[in-house]
């Protein structure tokens, strides 16, 4: 059979126009025939949802304390072909995650993550990113799995942190606020930086002053505080020093 139309004379090629129009030549048919199989499978593969989708579209924990939370989530593959999970990628402190290797096509799988959230406080939010590929396709597709939560810690500082001016011996007190319904209390304070002192001075508040006993030039520095407490969540903390030699010791030595 001859389809090199084009090749063809014009009057040829204007008979067999005419003919292809021609609703009973078996021609024109079979090239109808194949125009819808074609224009049907594009239509399929571009609507073949071939991803991994979470299901729901977000994962929220609502109110939680700050001890790991454990939750499990769903993952689908829609796809007509299996899904191979190559890496997982945590964004935040989830300290587990279970996801199968390999999804079978047009199914679900129940995965769960451990989210550790000490030392978090309000509303938080992180991801999960699920790194795989559709067998037969060397493309790599990334799913996210958005998670949310309001946490209420055991306990917070009243301050952010600490200021001091070491040439006034200058003291200051922290207090641990409880937060949640545990019974905090401390159990020792450490101060990182020899010109730092700290002691505790109540079942939830310390106690921080300078030694004037640096030499050299005045600079700032800034240091932590390191807090251990009975909290089974959150058992060690740090809170930050900022502080300034006095100049009264420039140029000892």
């Amino acid at each position: 059979m001859d389809l090199q139309l084009s090749d063809q004379k014009s009057v040829d090629s204007t008979n067999r126009t005419n003919e292809s129009h021609d609703p009973h030549n078996p021609l024109a048919l079979m090239l109808i025939g194949t125009g819808l199989l074609l224009v049907s499978s594009a239509r399929l593969l571009a609507s073949e949802p071939s991803i991994l989708r979470l299901v729901p579209p977000v994962v929220d924990l609502g109110a939680v304390g700050e001890a790991p939370v454990r939750v499990d989530f769903q993952l689908q593959n829609n796809g007509s072909k299996e899904i191979l999970v190559e890496q997982v990628v945590n964004a935040s402190s989830c300290s587990k995650v279970d996801i199968p290797r390999v999804i079978e096509p047009f199914s679900s799988v129940l995965c769960s993550y451990t989210w550790n959230l000490a030392g978090a406080n309000g509303g938080v939010q992180s991801d999960i990113l699920i790194y795989y590929r559709v067998h037969g396709d060397d493309r790599r597709e990334i799913c996210k799995v958005p998670m949310q939560a309001d946490v209420t810690p055991d306990y917070v500082f009243d301050c952010d942190f600490v200021s001091l001016n070491l040439e006034t011996n200058e003291t200051q007190t922290v207090t641990l606020v409880r937060v949640a319904q545990a019974d905090v209390r401390l159990l020792d304070v450490k101060a990182l930086h020899p010109a730092i002192d700290v002691r505790i001075a109540g079942d939830r508040t310390f106690e921080i002053s300078g030694k004037t006993t640096a030499g050299g030039k005045p600079f700032d520095r800034m240091s932590d505080i390191v807090v251990r407490t009975n909290s089974e969540n959150r058992p060690t903390d740090r809170l930050r020093v900022f502080f300034r030699f006095p100049s009264s010791e420039t140029g000892k030595k």
